[in-house]
């Protein structure tokens, strides 16, 4: 059976800081190292963004928590 995909271009501008890093992190040693391709990390990077997204607005104290616990644990250590 043929393999069917679906492309998408995504661009990043040179002038967003935050573009810059996506793209640096994209290209970093140590996605080449922990993914089989940047395609398998940008799918992964979605999801896993996406799955965050919907937490926090079923839990919007989530993130305050988590940070909280955080901080008890470098406190405890």
């Amino acid at each position: 059976m043929a393999e069917k995909s679906w492309n998408k271009n995504v661009r990043f501008n040179r002038n967003s800081e935050s573009a810059m890093q996506a793209w640096s992190l994209l290209h970093s040693d140590e996605v080449e190292k922990e993914f089989k391709s940047q395609n398998e990390f940008v799918i992964c990077a979605i999801n896993d963004y996406y799955e965050r997204h919907l937490r926090k607005k079923r839990d919007p104290y989530l993130e305050t928590r988590e940070k909280e616990d955080a901080f008890v644990e470098r406190i405890v250590a």
